[in-house]
């Protein structure tokens, strides 16, 4: 059956041709964004997506790309997951805008790479615009978009790739920016209310202190018991001193792969060495949810000749079993690192 490409009207999705594509094996477009900040984005359109990666499967729809894995998304406004029935229809995200958002983020050099997913629906756990890696997933409106909202959601999610990529591998810039915020007593925070959580209270900070005109019009940030960041003495341009240069999690990264994947619930993590590299000192697997959320920390690591495994039993630090859905994971051994994701079925 030939491919019917979908159509993205201005303000909505036509779903009957969205249900109907299944992903295509040829070659695909997106457009590169090159930021006068460092920042050199591949942006995938909503229309992009519909037309070349996306995979219909028993009534369910998929995203299926390297750089995302496999992102389950809604089938549309009358999905019975949207906690609403006030929707007719979704707006994705504009590639101008999104653009504009990059490129107006100041005050910060990284040579940074990252892939933005314009999705042209929500995301079916999440039901939201997320960051992982450097991956930005943006989870279409359900009208049409300010552009100051536009901007707020990139550069927030921003916040958080550049938090990965340039302070997540050194505690110790964690520990002086906690300290020059007066949030040392919550290093560590990730759980309670979406406002008081640590990553969230930085990636609010980055957003206000270097994003564009239209990503600080409120002149708030998300958490109103905080004073805003640009009262914080020597908070600047700390943080500028941290984003810049090559990103600390891509010099280094290595194949790795979750078996199997998907799992139910037990996989291994296994990453392939370069030959005849000394027995590492220091190895741990971290296994993240989609919002960035720390779910277990494994440091029991089997190596085998240059193949580096770790096993994880689906379960959280605590003991409990994961819920089904994709996580995020990142194994490092010694000096080397890779990242990749997992999906848990149940």
């Amino acid at each position: 059956m030939p491919l019917r490409r979908a159509h993205v009207l201005p303000f909505c999705l036509c779903w009957a041709s969205f249900l109907a594509l299944v992903q295509f094996a040829g070659s695909a477009v997106a457009t590169t964004v090159l930021c006068p900040n460092g920042i050199t984005a591949e942006v995938l359109t909503a229309e992009e997506i519909a037309q070349y990666w996306l995979e219909e499967s028993g009534g369910r729809v998929f995203v299926v790309h390297p750089a995302l894995g496999k992102l389950e998304l809604l089938t549309g406004p009358s999905d019975p997951r949207l906690p609403r029935d006030d929707v007719d229809t979704f707006q994705p995200y504009d590639l101008d805008t999104v653009s504009r958002a990059l490129s107006d983020m100041h005050g910060v050099q990284p040579r940074l790479e990252v892939t933005l997913f314009l999705l042209p629906a929500p995301p079916a756990t999440e039901l939201g615009s997320f960051a992982t890696g450097n991956v930005v997933v943006l989870s279409p409106g359900f009208g049409p978009l300010a552009p100051t909202s536009v901007a707020y959601t990139v550069t927030h999610e921003m916040g958080h790739v550049l938090t990965w990529a340039y302070m997540d591998r050194l505690p110790s810039r964690w520990h002086s920016y906690l300290h020059q915020r007066g949030l040392d007593a919550l290093e560590g925070t990730v759980e309670g209310p979406h406002a008081d959580r640590v990553r969230e209270i930085l990636a609010e900070d980055i957003r206000f202190l270097f994003g564009g005109s239209l990503a600080t019009a409120s002149g708030t940030i998300e958490n109103h018991d905080l004073v805003t960041p640009d009262l914080v003495p020597g908070l600047r341009p700390l943080l500028a001193s941290f984003f810049q240069g090559v990103p600390l999690l891509t010099v280094d990264r290595y194949p790795s792969r979750a078996v199997p994947n998907p799992c139910n619930p037990a996989t291994t993590i296994q990453m392939q060495l370069p030959a005849g590299i000394p027995v590492a000192t220091m190895a741990e697997l971290m296994i993240y949810d989609l919002q960035g959320r720390l779910v277990t920390r494994l440091t029991t690591v089997d190596r085998l000749a240059d193949l580096v495994r770790v096993a994880w039993n689906g379960r959280d630090g605590s003991g409990r079993a994961a819920a089904s859905g994709q996580y995020c994971y990142l194994l490092r051994y010694g000096e080397f690192l890779s990242r990749g994701t997992v999906i848990l079925v149940r």
